[in-house]
């Protein structure tokens, strides 16, 4: 059995229903964390310069772009206990949730998978 190279994986929250025609249901019931980017350490800890110093704010921005909208890291999927952005490099695999207030959620447009009519 081989071992998979460690990484960060980050999963963000994401809606299971999406209508066009409504708003976004923002009860905590229509929520669930998905793994969003997966980062090889190695690959991380080798960004040029400043990245490569601060690999937190840097995971925050990527996931950002990623699900489109502004949030915060945490170790927890429960408990909002805030990622310094200038903690140390990482050594070992780490699972990180990106919280999204709902403030940012009402923002959000996810993109249905399942939509074979978009333009």
């Amino acid at each position: 059995m081989t071992t998979a190279p460690p990484q960060i994986v980050v999963y963000a929250s994401l809606p299971l229903t999406v209508s066009l025609d409504t708003d976004l249901d923002l009860s905590p019931i229509n929520w669930h964390w998905v793994p969003c980017l997966t980062l090889p350490l190695k690959k991380l800890n080798e960004l040029p310069g400043h990245l490569s110093e601060r690999p937190y704010k840097w995971i925050r921005y990527a996931i950002g772009v990623v699900v489109g909208a502004e949030g915060v890291l945490s170790t927890s999927r429960d408990s909002l206990d805030v990622m310094d952005d200038n903690a140390a490099s990482l050594v070992e695999s780490t699972v990180l949730y990106y919280h999204i207030s709902d403030e940012e959620r009402g923002r959000m447009l996810p993109v249905d998978p399942h939509d074979e009519q978009r333009t």
